[in-house]
């Protein structure tokens, strides 16, 4: 009798792990959902998108010369951070594998700098520039500044950061986007490029917003 207790206290003992194993596999799943970053979210549902073809025709991967100049794209030929190799002050993602707003690659970094691990390339910074207003106006306009930045963004830390910077610069972040004038959309997104990492010339050209 005392070995079928102990026999059944051992199926018993593995039935629980197996239990939990399952459990703390659900809860894997559940937080990786919501991990998904909003910007991800966002793409997902960007109709301002461009199918892409067979697979790999239009994908890129970074590269690593070791030269103390950040990474290389081969498409743009830059060195340096993601947003400005990829000519990108935006840091539009590529998670939806699509091409977004006029991005000519999709360039995959394996090397290792934090974020999005795929991101929209384009042919200029002025293309990039472009990309970043029409996204800034299609989603970033239905609400004040301040919310809108709130759902999107997906490190609430940075987004505090960039707050506190929007308003020490004299920008209503209770206005929507298209509400503020010419000057402010422009201090906004410089400043926005900047805490994405941009490395690049600023902004300058008010023509941008006649798209």
């Amino acid at each position: 009798m005392a070995g079928i207790g102990a026999g059944l206290g051992a199926a018993a003992l593995e039935w629980e792990m197996k239990k939990q194993d399952e459990k703390e596999a659900t809860q894997r799943k559940i937080e990786a959902v919501a991990a998904m970053s909003n910007m991800e979210a966002l793409e997902k549902f960007d109709d301002q998108s461009t199918e892409v073809g067979p697979v790999g025709e239009f994908d890129i991967y970074d590269e690593d010369h070791n030269l103390g100049k950040g990474f290389y794209n081969p498409y743009t030929k830059k060195y340096g951070n993601k947003a400005y190799r990829n000519n990108n002050p935006g840091n539009i993602t590529g998670m939806s594998g699509k091409l977004l707003r006029g991005a000519a690659r999709l360039a995959h970094n394996k090397f290792g700098d934090k974020g999005d691990q795929i991101q929209q390339v384009y042919d200029t910074p002025a293309a990039g520039w472009k990309a970043m207003y029409g996204l800034m106006k299609d989603k970033y306009s239905k609400g004040t500044i301040r919310n809108s930045f709130s759902k999107w963004q997906s490190d609430q830390k940075a987004w505090g950061k960039m707050k506190d910077d929007l308003v020490a610069s004299g920008i209503n972040i209770d206005k929507g986007f298209m509400d503020l004038n010419l000057e402010d959309r422009m201090v906004l997104m410089n400043q926005r490029a900047h805490h994405e990492g941009w490395t690049g010339a600023k902004l300058t050209d008010p023509s941008i917003f006649s798209l």
